[in-house]
């Protein structure tokens, strides 16, 4: 399956949540843009800055629907670049950790095949994620090993993202949003593993300190080039008025690029290809060994 495959459940979801009448399979109508945005908007204020919102309790109701209609492609999308990154065995045991509705899992899914567990403290995001066609949700980590571990957007909530990454089994798959303050912490969650015999494996193989933190205004990211969803509003111009633009555009979004987020969503563009970035990990434990050695190990991607 692909992105587009899911669309028609994820609008429906969406809507349900939303409060929005049914609608078209593939496309909000034009009386659905403007509340629809705005829920965009609100959720993403809270998820930059101070990051009020960063928290598994904001994934309920609206918000959750806002989720679904803009973050939920985007994480799905993120993970399927990921994975490509590394070498993965076809059909493997997955656990998607922090999983919300489920992006990374699905994505994951189609990319491998296989078999997924979720594991969220949100119910209502797990009730979104067997909605979508997850079969096992779980509200406690699982203890069983699995092959592959997947953990998006979630490092950055918690207290100490090393410590919960000790806990994961298989190859450990780490996506973050594409901020400093979140990037800069991600690649000291991969200097601490490293320093404990964990392997970088991907996207920089680099085994020492990464030289992006020394100094405080630097970060790295990872970069993957996709089409934007097509949550765009039914038979509606490609016209569109600046001033709304600019009301509905996220803070420092550039209203040409793909992830001009609620603008998008508010105006109809369907948004050309253009790149969609997240700080990602892909670690292997196993010393200095080389991507790939036949010597058993533990990984984290």
């Amino acid at each position: 399956m692909t992105l587009d495959d899911h669309l028609p459940a994820l609008l429906r979801r969406a809507r349900a949540l939303l409060g929005l009448s049914a609608g078209p399979d593939a496309a909000l109508t034009a009386a659905e843009v403007r509340p629809a945005a705005r829920a965009v908007l609100e959720l993403h204020q809270g998820l930059i800055g101070e990051r009020a919102l960063a928290r598994p309790s904001t994934y309920a109701g609206p918000r959750l629907g806002a989720y679904l209609l803009w973050w939920w492609p985007q994480t799905y999308l993120k993970t399927k670049a990921a994975l490509r990154m590394a070498t993965l065995p076809r059909g493997p045991r997955i656990l998607d950790v922090g999983s919300g509705p489920a992006p990374a899992a699905l994505a994951a899914l189609d990319a491998l095949g296989g078999e997924a567990v979720c594991f969220d403290v949100s119910e209502p995001a797990l009730a979104e994620a067997r909605a979508l066609g997850i079969a096992r949700t779980a509200r406690e980590l699982p203890r069983e090993s699995f092959d592959l571990t997947l953990a998006a957007n979630v490092l950055s909530e918690l207290e100490d993202p090393a410590a919960f990454v000790r806990q994961l089994t298989g190859t450990v798959v780490i996506i973050e949003p594409a901020l400093r303050e979140t990037g800069r912490a991600l690649l000291g969650v991969r200097d601490t593993l490293l320093r404990e015999g964990w392997f970088a494996a991907a996207p920089c193989l680099m085994q020492q300190p990464c030289p992006a933190l020394a100094s405080p205004r630097d970060w790295c990211t990872a970069g993957a080039v996709d089409a934007a969803p097509v949550l765009r509003p039914a038979r509606r111009s490609h016209r569109t008025a600046r001033g709304r633009d600019a009301l509905l555009r996220p803070a420092g979004a550039d209203a040409r690029s793909s992830r001009s987020g609620a603008a998008d969503l508010a105006s109809g563009r369907r948004g050309a290809a253009g790149e969609r970035q997240e700080a990602g990990l892909d670690l292997r434990r196993g010393g200095s060994d080389a991507p790939g050695a036949s010597r058993p190990r533990r990984e984290a991607a």
